[in-house]
């Protein structure tokens, strides 16, 4: 073998173990998964992640939704919202924990929603990503048959959804 492949080989063998142990500067928040149709089974719209990067402003889907599940990292609240610019008043959504054995909430709208927002709660808030005491929530819970399950897991990660049942909650615009 010629020194000029060994050391071409040893450069790039360097360079990509160098590449995985940058830490990572944009981290993880949630991810969320998309339905035309309301109750979380229909016209299945697919993932979408969000980093630290995407919060606290306001971010356009590419295509309506009726229905969205939410998982969110501790810390953080989601809204949807009718309207491009989310300057309309929007929906609280609640947002599932992201980890095996746990339900779903499937969030529904009668009117579709076009963008989201995601923001740091308040320190008074409490953590399960409900607005704080005395603030009543946008929409109420209602059960749910459980929805189609969705095509794989989000970037290796447990499925969303639980394999069997979940529950659903309704949002008013």
């Amino acid at each position: 073998m010629h020194p000029t492949y060994i050391f071409t080989g040893l450069v790039a063998l360097a360079s990509s173990a160098n590449a995985a142990v940058l830490p990572r500067n944009d981290p993880y928040v949630g991810d969320l998964r998309t339905f035309g149709q309301v109750d979380c089974s229909a016209d299945n719209q697919g993932v979408g992640t969000f980093t630290q990067s995407m919060t606290g402003i306001c971010n356009q889907w590419p295509e309506a939704f009726s229905s969205i599940y939410v998982h969110l990292t501790d810390g953080w609240v989601f809204h949807a919202y009718t309207n491009s610019n989310c300057s309309d008043n929007g929906n609280f959504i609640q947002g599932s924990v992201p980890k095996d054995g746990y339900p779903v909430i499937c969030n529904n709208s009668p009117t579709q929603w076009v963008a989201y927002t995601v923001d740091r709660l308040p320190p008074s808030s409490p953590s399960d990503g409900s607005p704080s005491e005395g603030s009543p929530p946008t929409s109420t819970p209602t059960p749910l048959t459980p929805p189609t399950p969705p095509h794989g897991p989000p970037h290796g990660g447990p499925p969303f959804g639980p394999p069997f049942g979940g529950s659903t909650q309704n949002s008013t615009s």
